[in-house]
């Protein structure tokens, strides 16, 4: 089966891109875990580079300068069209742009001529490919969170990622979902229920092979220091801050002991920034800034627990991440993945958002005595039937191979008088 996913980025050799977001990871992951047995072609609605390269896999992306041929194809009055959507300036620009990759895109698939077209998360600009591809090859859809659930999301693309729920909902597309909860939300908010495939995320990630004394004194932690990691952009979702009030409220002797690192960019560095400085813990608190894997390994193999306290979180894959070196995670029971995540002996279970019932759950976490082997493996077998699901997800897509009207979709959020 020839395969070709879409999406914003990849995590890619050569790549003119510096920063990799967990999505990123892992839709390369999904591609790389079927290239045994079928031809995947990716393709990239940012720029990463055209030398860009992913092992087993065909690659295409672009530079600014390699579109410039598919600026005209657009045509005036869609340009037009633009500025009359309803969201910033910004946006109209990044929208503007989207039709001329999706003329690229044409480009790539009347080209290669794909059994499927799998679009991974529901913005703009991939609807644009999506509808570039109707009528003419088969669709699938993957929600890797959503979007109308997030702060950090516009109005305009909340709005595009509902209309394309209503419609899928309506025509009973299977669509596929990273979670449980994503499902729940989405039926509950709706109204409606819907017979979406749950595939849940997964991601390799290689042990550095290094000596953990070393690599601690490295990052200058004590060897008999307890370390807690939290991965993931810094900023109001993934809720950082309160991992460090959660610390303040820690008895002394715990205090003494407890180094924090928080693994990703800084987006809210003044806020988060003043509340370590104001309860003086410059020194327990390491922000890395981004991490590529390698490094991620590292820091995962210096820490004894991961926490995950974000106020959303389609799936959470630094759970799994951190399974993967036996690492207990602190984390929420309301968050979507609870259900696809929870076992016995993994988790430290925070039943409210309570700053002293975080405090309470690190308490408990490092006065358990946790079995690494035994949370290792069973994270390993969430891994093993990833292939065959996405196989089955797609055989299915083929087989009814619904259009969905797009031009439909975008018209819902009245950002268009005309057609795309």
């Amino acid at each position: 089966m020839k395969i070709l996913l879409v999406t914003g980025a990849i995590y890619a050799q050569n790549s003119s891109r510096k920063h990799f977001t967990g999505l990123d990871y892992v839709v390369t992951q999904i591609g790389q875990s079927l290239s045994n047995d079928n031809e995947i072609v990716f393709f990239t609605t940012s720029p990463i580079g055209e030398k860009s390269v992913v092992d087993g896999c065909k690659v295409y992306s672009y530079s600014n300068m390699s579109v410039i041929p598919y600026i005209l194809k657009v045509g005036l009055k869609k340009y037009a069209n633009v500025m009359k959507m309803k969201c910033s300036f910004k946006e109209k620009i990044k929208n503007a742009r989207s039709m001329i990759i999706a003329e690229y895109f044409e480009s790539i698939i009347e080209k290669e001529k794909p059994d499927i077209i799998h679009i991974n998360g529901i913005t703009y600009g991939n609807l644009l490919c999506a509808n570039k591809a109707a009528k003419k090859y088969c669709t699938a859809y993957t929600l890797h969170g959503l979007s109308y659930k997030s702060n950090e999301c516009s109005d305009f693309q909340k709005n595009i990622e509902k209309s394309f729920i209503r419609s899928a909902l309506e025509k009973n597309i299977k669509f596929s979902v990273v979670s449980s909860g994503v499902l729940k939300n989405i039926e509950n908010d709706f109204k409606r229920k819907s017979n979406a495939y749950i595939i849940k995320n997964t991601i390799d990630i290689k042990k550095s092979g290094k000596n953990r004394e070393v690599l601690r004194k490295k990052y200058g932690i004590p060897n008999d220091a307890n370390v807690l990691i939290c991965v993931g952009s810094i900023g109001q979702r993934k809720n950082q801050v309160q991992i460090i009030r959660a610390y303040q409220l820690l008895p002394d002797e715990y205090k003494e002991k407890l180094y924090i690192i928080l693994a990703g960019k800084n987006n809210i560095k003044g806020y988060i920034n003043k509340e370590i400085e104001k309860i003086n813990i410059k020194d327990r608190v390491i922000i890395t800034g981004f991490v590529d894997k390698n490094t991620l390994a590292e820091l995962y193999e210096i820490s004894d627990a991961n926490i995950v306290v974000s106020k959303s979180e389609g799936f959470g894959l630094s759970i799994i991440e951190a399974g993967y070196f036996g690492l207990p995670t602190i984390m929420y029971k309301d968050l979507d993945a609870y259900e696809d995540v929870y076992f016995k002996g993994g988790f430290t279970i925070v039943e409210n958002r309570e700053d002293k019932n975080v405090k309470d759950a690190i308490i408990e976490t490092f006065n358990t005595d946790w079995n690494k082997n035994f949370i290792k493996r069973e994270v390993e077998k969430n891994k093993k039937d990833l292939k065959n699901q996405y196989i089955r997800f797609y055989n299915d897509a083929i087989k009814e191979c619904v259009f969905l009207d797009i031009n439909k979709i975008v018209k819902e959020v009245n950002c268009f008088e005309n057609e795309i």
